[in-house]
């Protein structure tokens, strides 16, 4: 969606990338005016793009989740480089608009008892400026041994990241189908995550919601979730029953189902 978020490209520096986004949102544009069929994986995103043109032939299916990342498949071992202990979680590479920086701001406001009982670990690509940006805010804070930067982890090796954590968050503010937080979602484990659509299209009743934007609105949401154990249980069994909705079985044959109609409207002239 990054083409189609104003806020987003705007905070991209001038060059390349910036001109690569704006041709992009005219291309897809154009493409998806003039498609047979448009398959959306998100009503957000849908709502984004009628708005801007007009879609001959849309329907949104969402993405489905992978078998592996389910609380009900074989629990997978604890990895050795986690710490001991429960830890908050946030998987995305860093960019400004994943606010990892926001997120490094509200844990620094928590009381040292929470940090030292709940390090923050995060995980994703460090190759853009932003990661230098968050690592030199931890140093100005002081958290080096309470946030632990893991880098890019293999997708393979995601699950048991998940599956141990004792709180999962997704602080982004733009996605289409935001995979990382239905994956969370699918382990079983409490969630918070950013309030900015579609995060709510996918997470519903399964998460405490913050904004991203708000260093102080994810502090107040982290404590009032790291204090409430009541809470996160309620949160856990919602978070197991709002990710059977997404199945990639289900996303194929409703995938299959549409193409074959398209197919055959094709081929009666209908």
């Amino acid at each position: 969606m990054i083409p189609f978020d104003l806020r987003v490209r705007k905070s991209i520096p001038f060059g390349l990338q910036r001109l690569r986004n704006w041709l992009l949102n005219r291309i897809m544009l154009k493409s998806m005016s003039e498609a047979d069929l448009t398959i959306f994986i998100s009503n957000y995103a849908r709502s984004v793009i009628e708005s801007l043109t007009q879609i001959r032939n849309p329907i949104t299916i969402p993405h489905g989740i992978g078998s592996v990342f389910r609380t009900s498949s074989s629990h997978p071992v604890r990895p050795s480089f986690l710490p001991d202990g429960p830890y908050i979680l946030y998987v995305s590479r860093f960019d400004v608009y994943k606010h990892h920086y926001e997120v490094v701001s509200a844990y620094g406001m928590l009381p040292q008892a929470l940090r030292e009982q709940f390090p923050l670990i995060l995980v994703g690509e460090t190759n853009l400026p932003e990661a230098e940006r968050v690592k030199s805010l931890i140093s100005t804070l002081g958290l080096e041994k309470q946030v632990l930067i893991l880098g890019a982890i293999p997708y393979q090796s995601l699950p048991p990241l998940y599956h141990h954590a004792y709180l999962n968050l997704f602080a982004s503010s733009c996605e289409n189908c935001p995979n990382i937080l239905l994956e969370a979602l699918a382990s079983g484990r409490p969630m918070v995550c950013s309030n900015v659509m579609p995060m709510p299209e996918f997470g519903a009743d399964a998460a405490l919601y913050f904004s991203p934007f708000d260093a102080t609105d994810i502090n107040n949401v982290l404590g009032e979730a790291l204090t409430n154990p009541d809470l996160l249980k309620k949160l856990s069994a919602a978070a197991i029953v709002q990710s059977d909705k997404f199945d990639w079985e289900n996303t194929s044959k409703k995938t299959w189902f549409e193409l074959l109609a398209l197919a055959e409207r094709s081929r009666t002239g209908a």
